[in-house]
């Protein structure tokens, strides 16, 4: 018997609950969907990053650049600008011109916004912790765009080193040649913060740009002049007239690496060196002449 006991087979302990045959069937029935859904979600999430997909393509971008440009949002038409500015596909020559007049009119509405709040900053603001931080965010988001208009242009005489410019996008409703009158406000020392800095913003841009529109076009101060012009699409501009409007645009961009804002002079050096390679190429004539006395002063002074 004793033999017998050492000999007997001893049956596993169970460790759960039985599943019924049926409800295995059905686990394993969900798991086919779930698996399937797991799977839809992952190619999606890559065809999001993927530039060839039908999500993100030249055309795609293109259309999105004219309808946030159509908005006024120009920080996103920039976006969609420089993205195919990185890519060889048809639009790159037309992105290139028009990437170039919107960071021009973007710098000069950040010049006069970084001087209006350094003269509300110079007073004695209700909130000087407030003030200084919201300085911090202004400055570095000028020195990016205008950084980016330098380099841009660098990139633009490489590629494209004469030539006409083409152009194809409508000046937009929002266009203005009047300063926003909240830049009064806040040199006067009631500065702007949250919600309302952000409209402020915005609206200085978009004078900006609309500055840039005209003095590229030939047009510096006549809206009406430039629409006209701008009537049938593609535009295209004789370089020497836009490269004057670039010279003009660089040069006001170096003011924003100047003492009054970032002080940084190396940077601001490296953009009066690209204005004066613009303003070489501008038509002969007082205006030009008027533009490359200011960037040589400018060159000239201690930095």
């Amino acid at each position: 018997m004793n033999a017998q006991k050492g000999n007997a087979r001893r049956e596993p302990e169970p460790r759960g609950a039985a599943v019924p045959i049926g409800a295995a069937s059905a686990l394993c029935a969900l798991r086919v969907p779930v698996v399937v859904l797991l799977l839809l979600l992952f190619i999606s999430g890559c065809g999001k990053n993927d530039p060839t997909s039908s999500i993100d393509t030249p055309d795609s971008r293109w259309k999105a650049a004219l309808a946030t440009f159509a908005k006024g949002d120009l920080k996103k038409t920039g976006e969609h600008l420089e993205w195919l500015t990185q890519t060889d596909n048809q639009y790159l020559q037309q992105a290139r011109g028009w990437r170039l007049v919107l960071l021009s009119g973007m710098v000069r509405g950040y010049v006069e916004l970084v001087d209006s709040y350094r003269k509300a900053s110079a007073g004695k603001p209700a909130d000087p912790m407030q003030m200084q931080r919201y300085m911090e965010t202004l400055k570095k988001a000028s020195a990016s765009q205008g950084s980016a208009l330098g380099q841009c242009h660098a990139d633009f005489e490489k590629a494209h080193p004469e030539g006409e410019v083409i152009l194809s996008f409508p000046i937009p409703s929002f266009s203005t040649m009047t300063l926003p009158a909240g830049l009064d406000q806040v040199a006067a020392g009631s500065p702007l913060y949250g919600p309302q800095a952000e409209s402020l913003e915005e609206a200085a841009l978009q004078w900006g740009l609309t500055q840039a529109i005209c003095e590229t076009a030939g047009s510096p101060g006549n809206l009406e002049q430039a629409r006209q012009l701008f009537r049938t699409l593609p535009v295209r501009l004789p370089r020497a007239v836009f490269e004057l409007g670039m010279a003009s645009g660089i040069y006001q961009a170096s003011f924003l690496f100047g003492p009054a804002a970032l002080d940084d002079s190396q940077r601001r050096a490296s953009l009066l060196y690209q204005a004066r390679i613009a303003v070489a190429k501008a038509p002969a004539g007082p205006e030009t002449d008027a533009v490359a006395t200011k960037i040589q002063q400018a060159l000239n002074e201690k930095h």
